[in-house]
């Protein structure tokens, strides 16, 4: 069978998998402990314009295919709005397309983006909030509350397109099935609905181990050593087994997590006595934690130092850092600047009152009636028991209903600071999205997660392409479930599939990248150009056909665990 051959069979299999609806493990990667549904990504956040300048004409168009969260949404709108404000310019508009077939991770998105960019919370707390529920299968009380209540903002938003998000979130493009089913995912985050997150994730890891669930504890150990340490030591031992044991992540101080993370919840396909059947449940990543996404890099050298061999922070530092410099990008259109004298404190839900001297003393804090900080003041204990008079509850409304506009009007003033960017929710078939008109020649940048690669075999993805395009695959390299040769291979594999669509790869690490000592990269990179693309898969198919080494099937393409 000719290379054009096997790529049309590879590309009619994974058309199958869109059209059923039916969500599997065959998505490019047979990980059990991945799981069903991706709440986050294999790889650190990424700007998706590649630092281009911030002028330009007519909105810059970006397609995320499974991106599994928007990290690299808030990375690229950060770095966008710090070169606008170098500049002194506006920034150029940004479309962020956003495809997934689960309505969890499209409701997900919104829930995310809908935190960072809640500006009646201090960036402090907005940051502690986004990697609690971004990671932990365990909340506080008090974030289960706060994300019921971020559930009904976003279900109005849904139903009503109103709200201080309606102008930069898109639904207009999904069918009504799709929306009623993002309504009824909104509808489970409520905090009387039952969701047994313990024992759901302990059945999980029990399938995960299988009989040697009782050695579970020596695996990981194994896992940790020999996979994730030499490619992201900064993840720390300690922090790795809490997280593989429990699925809590990012704690906050000491407080009591017992509430279970309602948006992590998810249906996944199965089959009951012979009938086919959606089942709810636990159906995320148990065995590669959430630090890959947001916790191994950073630009700020002083975190990620080491001392007598070992790093002086660790994963939940980083990420915290990541999340408060793309917060604070957001809104200021500058850079968070970390003080000396607060490096050795800086550290993940850390601080209480103790670095009043550093950044928390810059601007960190509640909004006065008056627009400003609000002072702290000291109740005295004589009054404390005494019954508020009628005239005390009238002043109390007022007082509550001028800090109120007051902070509406903040919130709305820094909303229109934002640089200009909507974030356009896909879904359903794929397929579908390549043969819509509107979609032709519109992204300029493609990014697709690893786990979905078989996208890659539909010869007609070129088409959504702009004639110069950049496209972004997500690696392998912190996915700790595998084995590193498997890992490379897979990359090699995700090459070799990409030159048949006369992609150029532009960030070669150089040296034989099937070596299993090779450095992988965190994303694939490739230059599209439609004047040359249909040559250079001519050049490809004649090689191929020489060396006998046609485009990989499917099941090839598939990363799997160790035997």
């Amino acid at each position: 069978m000719c290379s054009s051959d096997l790529l049309a069979v590879l590309s009619t299999r994974a058309h199958g998998r869109v059209q059923c609806g039916v969500i599997n493990q065959s998505h490019g990667m047979s990980l059990e402990g991945a799981g069903v549904i991706r709440f986050w990504g294999f790889s650190p956040a990424v700007d998706l314009l590649n630092g281009e300048d911030a002028a330009g004409e007519g909105p810059r168009r970006v397609l995320q295919v499974c991106a599994g969260d928007i990290r690299h949404v808030l990375q690229t709108l950060g770095a966008l709005q710090q070169r606008a404000t170098e500049a002194g310019r506006p920034a150029r508009e940004v479309e962020f397309a956003m495809y997934d077939k689960a309505p969890e991770s499209l409701a997900r998105h919104m829930l995310l983006l809908s935190i960072a960019l809640d500006f009646e919370l201090p960036r402090r707390e907005r940051a502690e909030l986004f990697l609690e529920v971004f990671g932990n299968a365990l909340l506080r009380e008090k974030t289960a509350s706060y994300l019921a209540g971020r559930a009904k903002v976003l279900s109005r938003l849904l139903a009503y397109e109103e709200g201080p998000l309606a102008p930069l979130i898109d639904v207009s493009q999904l069918k009504m099935k799709e929306r009623d089913a993002l309504e009824e995912v909104f509808a489970t985050w409520q905090e009387n609905v039952p969701f047994d997150v313990v024992r759901l994730r302990d059945d999980r890891l029990r399938a995960l181990y299988k009989s040697q669930y009782d050695f579970r504890k020596n695996l990981l150990d194994w896992d940790y050593t020999w996979e994730l340490v030499p490619v992201a030591s900064i993840i720390h031992k300690i922090h790795f087994r809490d997280w593989r044991e429990t699925g809590i992540g990012f704690e906050v101080r000491d407080s009591a997590y017992t509430a279970p993370n309602r948006s992590l919840a998810s249906y996944t396909a199965g089959r009951l006595k012979g009938s086919s059947i959606l089942k709810r449940g636990f159906w995320c990543d148990v065995a590669n934690s959430p630090y890959s996404a947001v916790g191994v890099e950073c630009r700020e050298g002083r975190l990620t130092v080491k001392r007598s061999d070992q790093h002086i922070k660790s994963s939940p530092d980083i990420a915290y850092y990541n999340v408060l410099c793309w917060l604070t990008e957001l809104e200021t259109g500058k850079s968070f600047e970390l003080r000396q004298e607060d490096i050795s404190d800086f550290e993940y839900g850390g601080f209480a009152a103790g670095l009043a001297r550093g950044f928390l003393s810059s601007g960190e804090g509640k909004i006065s009636s008056q627009g400003g900080l609000a002072a702290v003041e000291e109740v005295g204990e004589g009054n404390a028991d005494a019954a508020p008079t009628e005239e005390d509850e009238a002043k109390a409304k007022e007082e509550e209903a001028k800090a109120k506009e007051v902070r509406q009007r903040v919130v709305a003033a820094k909303m229109a600071k934002l640089p200009p960017f909507k974030l356009r929710l896909l879904s359903g078939d794929f397929s579908e999205l390549l043969r819509k008109p509107k979609n032709k020649d519109a992204f300029e940048t493609l990014a697709v997660g690893s786990h979905v690669v078989y996208v890659l075999a539909d010869l007609r993805l070129n088409i959504v392409l702009a004639p110069k395009a950049t496209v972004l695959l997500e690696s392998a390299k912190y996915i700790c479930e595998t084995r590193k040769k498997a890992r490379v291979a897979f990359g090699s594999k995700l090459c070799h599939v990409a030159s048949f669509l006369g992609w150029n790869r532009t960030n070669p690490t150089g040296g034989d990248e099937t070596d299993a000592d090779t450095v992988l990269p965190d994303q694939y990179i490739f230059a599209y150009d439609e004047a040359t693309a249909e040559a250079l898969i001519e050049q490809r198919k004649a090689a191929a056909g020489a060396a006998s080494d046609g485009a990989p099937d499917a099941e090839q393409l598939a990363l799997t665990g160790p035997e």
